[in-house]
């Protein structure tokens, strides 16, 4: 039986008033109403063989003040989202939390396999998605990858048995921009069109409160690059659906860390009003889009030997991992900084964090004009 409900206003700040020794719940941060926690959980990493890392994990993350969530229908070939619905459901059933305190997203958009099905990984796609119809062995390009509404409704619903949930707080289209190796911009605007309707009729039948975009090159490239995305032309697209109505277009995703800062400082999106060029973190907060940061250890390359100068930005931090992780979720407009944590070592660093507030604007405009986040550059 599918659990009911979906994060709320009420639920999200009653989760967070749990938890006073937070700095007085500066590390809660606020993303559509909710209350979020500044942290939050992703579980793309990891062996699809075995789940007790992240039954530890989300176990003590979501009863120790992490109220965030991320996974995606091909994380750990289905085993991410299967883990997480599972965690979930016994810890409502125990009492431990309510669905309406926790806000959890996944992702649909690349050919997913199924680890639990008992068949090879090629006979399963062939079986699942080729033969079926679902998707075109033509439309799928050197990526296994589609945006289509009857694939993306069938993986939906796939991720909702996994999760064992009735509705999706946020539902991403992962890495579309892969699209744009293959199809003009005319033609991959009039996907988005497509799999935007979709979506929007998933909201209204509230398999989903939301749905947005998760990036991986999209935001952080310049317009002359093939997979750019721009963000004001994808939200053209929802308002064409939407028609009369408001969308339901409310996130993106996108790497921001040390070592890759383009949503803070490449200057490529525009924003609705204004002539002037600003940076996607900007652009999103002016049209009251959320922003998830991703990958803010630079997967594992951020997590030991920051120049002492980065030490100095950043006190009462015990280790480079807090550092950089502090710097991802200071950024400006950031709704909640994505962490893949396998261990009860690596998620006490995260908790020990999260009741420190984030860095102060002012002192966060100092570590940048310090050009700190340009030396990191690659």
């Amino acid at each position: 039986m599918s659990i009911s409900g979906s994060a709320t206003k009420e639920g999200t700040a009653r989760y967070a008033e749990r938890f006073p020794k937070i700095e007085g719940n500066a590390s809660y941060k606020r993303y559509d109403r909710k209350t979020l926690s500044s942290l939050g959980l992703g579980t793309y990493l990891g062996v699809p063989t075995d789940d007790s890392a992240y039954e530890t994990t989300i176990t003590a993350a979501l009863q120790g003040g992490i109220n965030v969530i991320d996974t995606a229908i091909n994380y750990r070939h289905m085993r991410s989202e299967r883990v997480v619905g599972k965690i979930v459901a016994k810890l409502i059933a125990d009492g431990n939390i309510k669905r309406d305190e926790i806000f959890i997203s996944t992702k649909g958009g690349y050919l997913s396999f199924d680890c639990d099905a008992g068949l090879e990984q090629r006979e399963y796609l062939d079986r699942t998605f080729i033969q079926t119809g679902l998707v075109a062995a033509e439309d799928i390009g050197a990526v296994p990858h589609s945006l289509s509404p009857k694939f993306l409704e069938h993986q939906l619903n796939q991720s909702l048995k996994n999760l064992g949930l009735e509705t999706i707080d946020l539902y991403y289209l992962h890495n579309p921009e892969t699209q744009l190796n293959r199809l003009t911009r005319e033609a991959f605007l009039n996907m988005l069109e497509q799999a935007f309707s979709f979506l929007e009729k998933a909201v209204a039948e509230k398999k989903i409160a939301a749905y947005g975009i998760a990036t991986w090159n999209g935001f952080r490239l310049e317009e002359r690059d093939r997979e750019y995305l721009s963000l004001g032309e994808v939200l053209q697209v929802a308002s064409k659906v939407a028609g009369d109505k408001t969308h339901n277009f409310k996130a993106v995703q996108a790497p921001l860390n040390l070592s890759r800062p383009e949503a803070l400082n490449l200057k490529t999106q525009a924003t609705v009003g204004k002539t002037d060029k600003n940076a996607m973190l900007f652009a999103a907060a002016h049209s009251r889009i959320g922003v998830f940061g991703s990958a803010p250890l630079d997967q594992g390359k951020l997590v030991q030997h920051l120049p002492m100068t980065v030490h100095s930005h950043f006190p009462g931090l015990a280790t480079d991992a807090q550092r950089a992780l502090q710097f991802a979720r200071s950024c400006p407009a950031i709704s909640s900084t994505l962490v893949g944590v396998r261990t009860l070592p690596h998620l006490k660093e995260l908790l020990q964090l999260l009741e420190k507030a984030p860095t102060p604007g002012e002192n966060f405009v100092r570590f940048y004009e310090k050009s700190m986040v340009t030396a990191y550059s690659s």
